[in-house]
């Protein structure tokens, strides 16, 4: 166990108890008009609610809400990519469920293009890719002005450093396939070692999806949040090999919570 871990743990003992982890049930907006975000600001605290009163629909259950709790930051939360609308509808539950505590999700510059998604987007604080080319490609003309000032890497590695935790689909794109997670990316290994922080793995799965089809948009999901998952001690810049290696294991424990089967020599798309 590392010095990282142990002050973690140390601190989660402290901070989160099985009295105070929330757990997720369908409510109604009298319920939700209560519910205390004191992390937010007061025009947050009515968007979240908002729209987890729209996700709770499609969300048949969420499990392991005690291993995302504050008191566990930073961390880097990682987890599979099935359809559009998740994009917001994580979020926007986990910070429920975290008391309006933000967590740093990266994501592709061209969501901001939508009207009202973009301002979601922007208020979440999001960590901003743009790599990706948009469609029609005439909108790139637009590409300059998300551009990040230092790469995504570095903010999100400073995010964690100050305390906060970031957000991350591994897989790079959203894969429909029910039965095969992509091959992925190691970036999110790469900042987990290099930061000494943990990642705690999420799984999404659709139990209500009948065999044979692929994920539709607004699939009712279930989330089964891991428990945190502690990188190996390596040097301070991680090398590829370690990095490969980690997010195997990531990825495998990923597999396991969404059900879907990982091979790491399988094609990214």
């Amino acid at each position: 166990m590392n010095a990282v871990q142990r002050m973690d743990d140390a601190k989660c003992g402290k901070g989160v108890s099985p009295l105070t982890v929330p757990v997720f049930r369908r409510l109604g907006w009298g319920e939700l008009w209560k519910y205390p975000l004191p992390y937010l600001p007061v025009i947050d605290r009515f968007v979240i609610k908002w729209l987890v009163l729209l996700f709770q629909k499609m969300t048949l259950d969420i499990t392991g809400l005690e291993n995302v709790q504050p008191g566990r930051d930073p961390f880097i939360l990682a987890m599979n990519h099935n359809q559009k609308p998740e994009a917001i509808a994580i979020s926007s539950l986990i910070f429920f469920y975290r008391s309006g505590k933000k967590i740093h999700f990266f994501s592709d510059w061209n969501f901001q293009l939508i009207p009202f998604v973009s301002y979601i987007i922007r208020r979440s604080e999001v960590i901003t890719l743009t790599r990706k080319s948009a469609k029609p490609k005439i909108l790139n003309i637009f590409k300059p002005l998300f551009e990040l000032p230092e790469p995504p890497f570095e903010v999100a590695k400073k995010k964690l450093a100050a305390g906060a935790s970031v957000g991350v689909y591994p897989e790079g794109t959203i894969n429909r396939n029910p039965k095969r997670l992509l091959r992925g990316f190691p970036g999110m290994a790469r900042l987990s070692i290099e930061s000494g922080r943990p990642v705690v793995p999420m799984g999404i799965s659709f139990p209500n999806l009948p065999k044979g089809k692929n994920i539709p948009d607004w699939e009712p999901m279930h989330i089964s949040i891991g428990k945190p998952m502690y990188p190996p001690v390596v040097e301070e810049v991680a090398r590829l090999e370690d990095a490969r290696d980690w997010h195997a294991e990531i990825m495998s424990e990923i597999s396991k919570l969404s059900g879907k089967e990982w091979c790491g020599n399988s094609l990214r798309k």
